[in-house]
């Protein structure tokens, strides 16, 4: 994280910390947009305030510090409010009162940031889900069925085609009668799966259907794959 030095002249713009009543702070960035005020004034010998102000995001994209001028503003409205707040008594529970109201407003502007990033990482997930392939398709058995969909084997001993769960995927290499001379990078593709009852079995990809086809349908497989 980059640090703007405590000399810039922006800074002096800054009202006194309402936790502390300081005058000396820095401005800290938050990430490529965003920064927020740190109070760096000492409380004591042994001790700096460091109460941290709400995040402001840039105006636009050709500040030298992104997000800095907002971030003072938010401070100072911060600093505003506690003016306003300050309790005519000094009493424990008009001072929670008054550091709690300064908190909330302080904080607001950072809950609408992270709101807002909330809010372009679930569409960029939605987008992302949306470009991917789906299930096993019917007929053309080029894409491996997603780990935990459900595909259709057919069982030997049953005659039918059972539902399975996808568990795997694993590669051999092809049969010699089926490797043209000089072809070193011909392989079959197993999908390992799970019945209902928890016991493993494997097929090649050509060997599936998908479970939107009937059970009655002719087998959409296209020999071993490769």
């Amino acid at each position: 994280m980059t640090t703007t030095p405590t000399a810039s002249p922006e800074l002096l713009d800054l009202a006194a910390c309402p936790f502390c009543g300081g005058t000396e702070a820095f401005v800290e960035r938050a990430d490529y947009s965003a920064a927020f005020v740190v109070c760096d004034s000492r409380v004591d010998e042994h001790s700096v305030c460091m109460a941290r102000g709400p995040i402001g995001i840039q105006d636009d994209d050709g500040e030298e510090v992104p997000g800095q001028a907002a971030a003072i503003r938010e401070w100072n409205k911060a600093a505003a409010l506690a003016r306003r707040a300050q309790p005519e008594s000094g009493s424990l529970e008009a001072e929670l009162k008054r550091r709690m109201d300064v908190f909330a407003a302080g904080h607001e502007a950072a809950v609408d940031y992270i709101r807002s990033e909330l809010e372009k990482a679930r569409a960029a997930l939605a987008a992302q889900q949306a470009a991917a392939p789906g299930a096993l398709e019917p007929v053309d058995y080029d894409l491996l069925p997603p780990v935990g969909s459900k595909v259709l084997i057919h069982l030997a001993r049953q005659d039918e085609w059972v539902e399975h769960t996808v568990t795997g995927y694993y590669v051999w290499p092809a049969h010699k009668h089926q490797v043209k001379e000089g072809e070193k990078n011909a392989h079959r593709v197993f999908v390992r799966v799970k019945d209902g009852n928890g016991y493993d079995n494997a097929r090649l990809l050509s060997e599936f259907k998908a479970v939107t086809q009937h059970a009655g349908q002719p087998d959409g497989g296209q020999g071993e794959g490769q």
